[in-house]
């Protein structure tokens, strides 16, 4: 009989690889899996006219991932600055994530860096993560293993 237990320990994934493929699957948004509910935009855009950070960040990841609206990465990004200006983390992390992969900007580490770390400095834990990875790497700031 064969060991599962031995196969399948050669398939699961090591911290660093699920830390990883969290804030990935994290950046991506909803758009990665079919939705479950439709969101309510009307009720959104409401939330946002009215300054509502996380209201302004939920709208900038459905012009992201084009969710009930059309994908614009140039509207997602003016939601997110505007979230990002009324301290919203998640707000600030998407523009670090857009920044460092180049998506509806140009490709800058030292940006994303500095997104990031306004959103770590927020407790926000996957901007904590990428900030460590940017500061081992060396990506987009000298590298600091401390």
């Amino acid at each position: 009989m064969p060991n599962l237990a031995a196969s399948s320990s050669s398939l699961a994934l090591s911290k660093k690889h699920r830390a990883l493929l969290a804030a990935a699957l994290l950046a991506l948004g909803p758009g990665v899996f079919p939705a479950r509910a439709q969101i309510d935009l009307a009720t959104l855009r409401t939330r946002a006219d009215q300054g509502d950070p996380d209201a302004l960040n939920a709208l900038g990841n459905a012009y992201a991932s084009g969710q009930g609206v059309p994908a614009n990465l140039a509207e997602a990004i003016r939601l997110y600055q505007q979230a990002g200006a009324a301290g919203s983390a998640p707000a600030l992390f998407n523009l670090g994530m857009l920044h460092e992969l180049g998506r509806g900007v140009a490709t800058n580490l030292a940006s994303a860096f500095r997104f990031y770390l306004k959103a770590a400095e927020q407790g926000f834990a996957p901007a904590q993560f990428n900030v460590g990875n940017m500061y081992a790497g060396a990506l987009g700031v000298k590298q600091d293993f401390f």
